[in-house]
């Protein structure tokens, strides 16, 4: 993709150290058509998972901090490489980077495979977090469900008893 195909199809979001950073059209397209079916009643997904409206937002922000962070990792190891990049394009199936890189293999391999590493440093930080969040969520639930089998059981015991003579009742029905 060319710098001039890169940049019709996208929209300019500013400058960062020397690097011009664009949003595809596909962006806001994709985050318009994710926020409409979160927003629609039920019967019209049409086998879709039913998500709520902040759900979509919170995905549509991870989605662009994603790419974002996979984009700004390849430029700063491409610079870290002798290279430089001029443009970056974030979309929603990832980024585009064309980085000017000197004709030196591993410095190609490098830059190259710093992408990929990123997003790989991504998924494992976030099934840690979400490893630890789920054990919480199911320490948690635990305690809830043993408290509330001890609430009525507590309740019961700590209530007096009594006992009932069958025959005194029975004569005093019948009085």
């Amino acid at each position: 993709m060319s710098r001039s195909a890169a940049g019709s199809w996208s929209l300019r979001l500013g400058r960062w150290r020397g690097v011009e950073i664009r949003l595809h059209v596909h962006f806001p397209l994709l985050a318009l058509a994710v926020l409409l079916a979160a927003s629609m009643p039920l019967p019209h997904l049409a086998g879709l998972p039913r998500m709520a409206v902040p759900q979509a937002l919170w995905g549509l922000a991870i989605l662009a901090a994603s790419v974002a962070l996979h984009e700004v990792v390849r430029t700063l190891v491409a610079r870290r490489m002798g290279g430089r990049t001029t443009l970056v394009v974030l979309g929603p199936s990832g980024g585009w980077v064309q980085p000017q890189l000197p004709s030196d293999p591993p410095a190609h391999l490098v830059t190259a495979l710093s992408g990929p590493l990123t997003y790989l440093a991504i998924i494992v930080s976030a099934a840690c977090g979400l490893a630890a969040a789920s054990a919480q969520a199911q320490t948690f639930a635990e305690e809830v469900a043993q408290a509330s089998y001890n609430a009525p059981v507590a309740a019961a015991q700590s209530e007096p008893t009594t006992t009932v003579d069958a025959d005194a009742l029975a004569d005093q029905a019948a009085s």
